[in-house]
């Protein structure tokens, strides 16, 4: 099955960045709508060779000015910083902005193959009387009931035919782990953290440096991260290909606002 992780998705939406660039970016011209018009339409294109469900998409505002995008997977939205978007920004600039929206839409197919994995596991479970597959399956119908019905019915019509590798499906199963049942919260790692600095605590930025490990190396994250590099190595040879680039995952955008639960 095709997921955004494959070179064939990769190489369609850094296509499209590139139009996006040369159209509007690399002038500085076009309205804040036109630019993410072109952006959003890049990721649906996307979605639709992947399966995912259309996500919807709206102005962050001004909470967090340096966040690109969140995605909830309550709402089934993706939220863009359009102060950022309808803004300057150079090579660099660009490539971090799409990247981060990459990143975001993969927490959409992340959430989506989980819905669809969950639903299939909970079909399979729907005859058994023993006591710890009905708990299996009323936690795993719990957890997956935060996201939208109209997402988990779809799902659950795919159900009966999802069929991934068992590399994705190990892959899908840790992403569950990590996102419903054991979730690293970074925003009250950060939270707790700051309420030290009242407390002229030495150690703070130590902390954050901690808090961001632990939350870069949760098996969804560490994915998102990796299919953003995934993005942003397709995209330096397109727009800068005068030689080799380290790989980027973020820039100065700070973490911790990638993704809502």
């Amino acid at each position: 099955m095709i997921t955004m992780a494959d070179q064939g998705c990769v190489s369609l939406y850094a296509d499209k960045m590139v139009y996006c660039w040369n159209t509007y970016f690399k002038r500085n011209i076009g309205s804040v709508n036109d630019r993410v018009y072109l952006l959003t339409l890049a990721v649906n294109e996307v979605h639709i060779r992947c399966g995912v469900p259309r996500i919807t998409f709206s102005d962050l505002g001004n909470k967090s000015p340096t966040t690109i995008g969140t995605f909830d997977r309550t709402a089934w939205h993706m939220k863009l910083n359009y102060a950022v978007i309808g803004g300057y920004v150079d090579e660099n600039g660009f490539m971090l902005m799409a990247e981060a929206i990459y990143h975001e839409a993969r927490h959409a197919e992340q959430h989506w193959l989980i819905a669809c994995l969950a639903s299939s596991a909970i079909i399979s479970m729907a005859a058994s009387l023993d006591p710890q597959l009905m708990q299996r399956r009323e936690e795993l119908t719990k957890n997956i009931g935060v996201i939208p019905k109209n997402i988990t019915s779809r799902a659950w019509g795919e159900a009966v035919r999802f069929n991934p590798s068992l590399e994705l499906r190990e892959k899908i199963k840790k992403w569950y782990e990590s996102a419903y049942t054991h979730r690293f919260d970074y925003r009250r790692a950060l939270a707790d953290i700051d309420s030290n600095i009242a407390n002229n605590n030495p150690f703070l930025n130590d902390l954050r440096e901690q808090a961001y490990r632990s939350y870069k190396s949760s098996a969804h994250e560490a994915d998102a991260f990796d299919v953003q590099g995934l993005v942003h190595n397709k995209l330096y040879h397109m727009l800068m290909p005068r030689g080799p680039s380290p790989i980027s995952f973020g820039g100065n955008y700070p973490p911790g606002d990638l993704i809502v639960f």
